[in-house]
């Protein structure tokens, strides 16, 4: 009877381990999906963050630049704001930039 015992105890170890090891496949196959699902959405997260900074630069750009000669152009306005000639050109050129 003892050997009948170990016979059926043997199987069912078996089977456990067998049970155990699917399951352990099953959340590794999970963990591996998980882990692709946020690599892509670190990179769309990453390809975002440089489209923001790229469009921030640019916009930066685009405003500063107009903005230097009108407060340039505004200074020398009010230095020479004597001579109407001088001041009418400054003004068109303040108005081209804004």
């Amino acid at each position: 009877m003892l050997i009948v015992f170990i016979f059926f105890i043997r199987p069912r170890s078996q089977q456990s381990k067998l049970l155990e090891k699917e399951r352990t496949d099953s959340l590794n196959a999970k963990l591996r999906e998980q882990q692709e699902a946020l690599e892509e959405a670190l990179r769309l997260a990453q390809s975002a963050n440089r489209a923001k900074t790229t469009f921030l630069n640019n916009m930066s750009h685009n405003i500063r630049t107009p903005m230097n000669a009108i407060i340039g152009y505004t200074g020398l306005a009010s230095s020479h704001i004597d001579n109407k000639e001088q001041v009418m050109d400054y003004i068109s050129k303040i108005a081209q930039s804004s």
